[in-house]
């Protein structure tokens, strides 16, 4: 599940790190906590940046490690046909793949990502919720939280879009005006289910007692 915006495999990210918002490799200072982008010139957190980095490593090293997992040499499945997926035992290597991945991506929700970025590390923590729940790892409850911070992230994405979209005047008087009248329609309901999974979200950090819940892009 990687982002858009992937980095090359060999870029050390003690030394440089790509922008988060047009891929550009910055250098890192030797102090401050923020850099400027040449290219775009938009600033990002250093330490954030390098805790997503962290945590899509470890979520696409966890997810090598189930494939080879799931297969013997020969190619067979090691599971039976009949049993759940989700009601067998995780290698403890994939475990601690995935609970780096966790972690790290907890505290890069803390800070500033791209929206695609964002996106990106809500989709992992569903997987990994989901797949931790139900070895009672995590709880129902927080693999719901991040089901639904996933499906947030990608009804805003669309919803910012159509806002853009709007903002720019129809080439056509005609078909420009039903075209944005099916727009502003599909805005309406946009917003009406954000506004939803707003209210959702909310009660389920309350009862799960979330102190630091993500902080979605700012545009």
């Amino acid at each position: 599940m990687n982002s858009d915006l992937s980095r090359p495999e060999d870029l050390d990210t003690d030394v440089a790190l790509p922008c988060p918002y047009c891929d550009t490799a910055v250098p890192l200072p030797d102090t401050g906590d923020q850099v400027l982008c040449p290219s775009c010139g938009r600033r990002f957190d250093i330490a954030i940046q390098q805790a997503y980095a962290r945590g899509e490593d470890a979520f696409l090293s966890a997810a090598d490690l189930v494939l080879r997992a799931a297969y013997r040499g020969d190619g067979r499945s090691v599971f039976r046909a009949k049993a759940l997926p989700d009601s067998l035992p995780l290698p403890p290597d994939v475990i601690h793949a995935y609970q780096r991945a966790y972690s790290a991506l907890r505290v890069a929700l803390r800070g500033t990502l791209s929206d695609e970025q964002y996106l990106s590390a809500n989709r992992m923590l569903a997987e990994i919720t989901r797949l931790f729940a139900p070895r009672s790892i995590v709880s129902p409850l927080e693999a719901e939280y991040w089901a639904r911070r996933a499906v947030e992230a990608i009804v805003q994405q669309e919803l910012d879009r159509i806002r853009e979209r709007l903002a720019v005047p129809p080439a056509s008087p005609v078909f420009g005006h039903l075209q944005r009248l099916h727009l502003r329609l599909r805005g309406r309901r946009l917003s009406q289910t954000l506004a939803k999974l707003t209210r959702q979200l909310q009660e389920l950090e309350d009862a799960i007692g979330f102190l630091d819940p993500p902080r979605p892009p700012s545009g």
